[in-house]
């Protein structure tokens, strides 16, 4: 077995692989590392080791081989005994032996450390897996390939080694990913349950608070009266709870950990909830309107006041004892308008329902209201038909038809121009405005003229972009930068409206995908829209030409 090399110095060198220059350490030579370690390695993208570092400091990979991939590295175990200088290296899989394979340092060695909590770490910024040994390595092919953190005694002596899988791309499509990250060790925490009432009346807001150490964990805390749950909040933020039944509750407060932070509870508080005492009321009534014309429209408005607080609850409204209907109260008062009183004598008073603790009540004395017919009167049936009207949407953009007459009317397509090279992705991308809001002629334009104020989802489809000879899909083209105004006049707001922008190759368009939301419930009307359509990270495998494709808008 193999177990010792030279390697306190490293050296660099550069060389061109594949027509492109390649930074690269000295030619890797053949090692054994001694008995395999239990134990993840951790690359952190600044100077961090396991007892510093968070979740925001780890790096499991990368899009490209630019720069300095990690900073540092770190393992959650301690090398063996006699370790004296640690190195990161990786490892060139061969039909041979493993005890044979190659290795590339990833850097210089440095001198065996631990972090606060005794797990070794180095250091160093180190190089990326853009050099010549791995990439020749690689290939054109990506490849899995062990990096492993190294320990050596002082002589360089190989005293045993921690490892984990790299998938490294080609030069041609640089980039990196740890194949199985591990997930940094969690830090212990303890929850601390805020102060609580030490009795409250049924239905008090109750406002429940805890503090979660160390002070740098995320996430949020979960309270339960007992075993069951009472709610969420994120740290920091009350959760004010009112469903409290009358009896003792024991509180406490749970925090499940997040990335980094452990899980603890709090020890449990009490809070006796107490029976609330009846609340007399008082309503009193009102009518806007006692004389005149009969039908005419009559808004009764009702108030209640309570000893304690503000009642709650709904008012019924009579009419020398026939019931006119019920109305919620708003802030102790309630309003009915009706248009029905005839001819006569009419006497109106409300009464208050109810609603624990308030206790139901009766306007004392009847609104009195005479209504006089002048002249005679002609009973009449009025009838109107509402149509169920339509939606529509059109855009200034079309394919070329014949019409049912026969006239054939011209394509008028969008055009993107010619595509721009990104020399780093080697893709192609372009863009243009789709839509003139200050236009609506040029605009996307969505009418809706049916009854029920429906609401609508409008969604937006790019097919297959085609020259005849190569195509890429929908899923390079989006929909960006959307606006949407609405016309002098128009009772449906565009601010009502949900824009929802689709970037190209993210959520790309190849299948249909929401872009504008009206909610049911609003206004009937017509909305202008327009925004950026485009493509991008196109393949630079498609053959010249000019590509077409036929982007379909939907409105329902």
């Amino acid at each position: 077995m193999r177990n010792s090399r030279s390697i306190a110095g490293v050296a660099t060198a550069t060389l061109l692989l594949a027509g492109l220059g390649v930074a690269g350490a000295t030619s890797a030579s053949a090692q054994d590392d001694g008995p395999l370690q239990v134990g993840h390695i951790f690359l952190f993208k600044n100077h961090k080791n396991l007892a510093t570092a968070t979740a925001a400091d780890q790096v499991t990979g990368g899009p490209s081989f630019a720069g300095r991939p990690f900073t540092s590295a770190a393992v959650d175990a301690s090398c063996p005994a006699g370790t004296a200088q640690v190195q990161l290296v990786t490892r060139l899989k061969t039909a041979a032996a493993e005890a044979n394979w190659d290795e590339v340092p990833m850097g210089a060695s440095e001198a065996y450390v631990e972090d606060a909590n005794g797990h070794a770490y180095l250091d160093t910024p180190m190089d990326n897996f853009n050099l010549s040994s791995i990439q020749m390595a690689v290939g054109s092919t990506a490849q899995t390939l062990p990096l492993a953190l190294v320990c050596m005694d002082e002589n360089a002596a190989t005293t045993g080694y921690f490892t984990t899988d790299v998938t490294i791309q080609p030069l041609s499509s640089p980039g990196w990913a740890l194949v199985s990250p591990a997930s940094l060790p969690a830090v212990s925490t303890t929850t601390t349950l805020g102060t609580l009432p030490a009795s409250v009346e049924q239905g008090t807001p109750v406002s429940l608070s805890a503090t979660v150490s160390p002070s740098s964990a995320t996430g949020s805390v979960e309270y339960f009266d007992g075993s069951t749950s009472l709610g969420t909040s994120a740290l920091g933020t009350p959760l004010v709870v009112s469903s409290l039944a009358v009896g003792t509750h024991s509180i406490t407060a749970s925090y499940p950990g997040t990335t980094g932070f452990g899980a603890s509870t709090s020890a449990a508080g009490t809070v006796v909830v107490t029976p609330v005492a009846a609340r007399s009321t008082t309503t009193s009534l009102t009518a806007d309107v006692v004389t005149g014309a009969p039908y005419q429209s009559v808004t009764l408005t009702a108030a209640v006041s309570a000893s304690t607080g503000t009642a709650t609850g709904s008012v019924e409204f009579f009419d020398k004892g026939v019931s006119l209907g019920t109305s919620p109260l708003t802030a102790g008062a309630a309003t009915l308008t009706r248009n029905t009183f005839g001819a006569g004598d009419h006497a109106f008073t409300a009464k208050y329902l109810g609603n624990a603790p308030y206790t139901e009540s009766t306007s004392a004395t009847a609104v009195s209201a005479t209504y006089v017919a002048l002249g005679s009167t002609d009973l009449q049936t009025v009838d109107v038909a509402i149509p169920a009207g339509s939606i529509t949407i059109t855009t200034p953009y079309n394919l070329a038809y014949d019409d049912e007459q026969g006239v054939h009317h011209d394509a008028t397509p969008l055009h993107l121009g010619s595509v721009t090279l990104d020399p780093v992705t080697s893709t192609f991308s372009a863009s243009a405005k789709f839509g003139d809001t200050s236009d609506p002629a040029k605009a996307i334009k969505i009418t809706d003229t049916r009854a029920g104020n429906l609401g609508f989802t409008a969604t937006v489809q790019s097919g297959d972009f085609s020259n005849g000879v190569s195509s890429f899909g929908g899923e390079y083209a989006g929909l960006t930068g959307l606006n949407a105004v609405g016309l002098p006049g128009n009772a449906l707001k565009s601010t009502d409206v949900t824009l929802t922008p689709h970037a190209p190759f993210v959520d790309g368009l190849a299948t249909a995908k929401p872009f504008a939301v009206y909610p049911a419930g609003k206004a009937t009307g017509t909305v202008l829209i327009d925004g950026t359509f485009g493509i991008s990270n196109v393949p630079s495998s498609v053959t010249p030409g000019t590509y077409t494709a036929t982007v379909v808008f939907t409105a329902n």
